[in-house]
C-alpha cells in the first residue's frame, strides 16, 4: 500500500436469514455506490446470508451468487471489497471475511478465531491467521471479537499487514461514544505503531431492526478507532456509506519509506 487510499465502511439495514434474498439487491446497490468513491469497501460481519444462522443448513449457492455480484463490482470499479459471509469448508462452517481484489478475483479469506458464546453454536473457529495480499497492499483482516485479543492484530502486523480491517456485528447504536472504547472490543492501539495509515480499523455495521442472537430485535451501529485509541468516527443509526479514511499516505503516516 504505497499510495493514499479511501476506505468506505458500509452501514447496512439489518436483515435476518429469511430476508437475505430480499436484502441482496440493496446490499449490492450500496456496494456499487460506495465503490465509485472508495478504493476499499468494507461490509459487516455476516452480511451473506446473515449473522444469526441457527440450525438449518446454509445454502452456499446463494452466498456464492452474492459474492459473484460483488466481484463484478470490484472488477468494474477497480475497488477492493471485504465482506462478511458464512464459509463452508468441508464439514465445517466458518464466520468468514472474504477479500475481493481490485480485478474481481478472490484474494483470500479470514475466518473468525475468537467466537462469541452464541455464534459458536453454528460456526467453527478459524484455523489460519495471515494477512491477505491485494493490489492495495497486505490487509490484516480480523472479524469482530477477534479485536478483543490484541495478539491477533499484533501477529497480522508482524506478518506484514499495512492496514487492519475488521468487519463486525457490533451493537453500539445509541451508546455514548466513550462507552464504545470501554467495551474492551478495541485493544488494538497496542499494535498502532506497526500499522500504516491514521485509522487503525474500519468497523462497518448494520442498523435498523435486526434479529439478535436472543431472537429479539436490535439496532446496530459502528464506527472507526484511530491508532491512538480515539473514536475517529461515530456512525449514525441510519443505513449509510461512511468514508472513514481519506487521503492517507502510508509512508507519511509511519514516518519512514515504504
Amino acid at each position: 500500500m504505497n499510495r493514499s487510499v479511501r476506505v468506505a465502511a458500509l452501514q447496512l439495514a439489518a436483515h435476518d436469514r429469511a430476508g437475505f434474498s430480499g436484502a441482496l439487491d440493496g446490499i449490492v446497490d450500496a456496494v456499487g455506490r460506495a465503490a465509485v468513491q472508495a478504493d476499499l469497501v468494507v461490509l459487516p460481519e455476516g452480511t451473506l446470508p446473515a449473522y444469526v444462522l441457527g440450525d438449518a443448513p446454509v445454502d452456499s449457492t446463494a452466498i456464492e451468487a452474492g459474492l459473484a455480484r460483488l466481484q463484478n463490482i470490484a472488477a468494474a470499479e477497480r475497488t477492493a471489497i471485504v465482506v462478511g459471509a458464512a464459509a463452508r469448508d468441508g464439514a465445517s462452517l466458518y464466520n468468514g471475511a472474504f477479500v475481493i481484489d481490485t480485478d474481481g478475483s478472490l484474494a483470500g479469506r479470514a475466518d473468525k478465531l475468537f467466537l462469541w458464546h452464541f455464534d459458536s453454536l453454528w460456526f467453527a473457529p478459524g484455523k489460519r491467521l495471515a494477512p491477505v495480499t491485494t493490489r492495495l497492499g497486505s490487509l490484516g483482516v480480523l472479524v469482530c471479537a477477534d479485536g478483543r485479543l490484541p495478539t491477533i492484530a499484533r501477529e497480522l502486523v508482524d506478518a506484514g499487514a499495512v492496514a487492519l480491517i475488521m468487519p463486525t456485528a457490533w451493537v453500539t447504536s445509541g451508546r455514548d461514544p466513550q462507552e464504545l472504547l470501554d467495551l474492551g472490543l478495541h485493544p488494538l492501539p497496542e499494535v498502532g505503531d506497526g500499522v500504516l495509515g491514521r485509522l487503525l480499523d474500519a468497523d462497518p455495521e448494520r442498523v435498523g431492526p435486526g434479529l439478535g442472537a436472543d431472537q429479539r430485535p436490535q439496532h446496530r451501529g459502528g464506527g472507526g478507532i484511530d491508532v491512538d485509541g480515539a473514536l475517529a468516527r461515530q456512525v449514525t443509526s441510519q443505513p449509510a456509506v461512511h468514508l472513514l479514511v481519506e487521503a492517507v499516505h502510508p509512508a507519511a503516516a509511519r514516518g519512514q519509506q515504504v
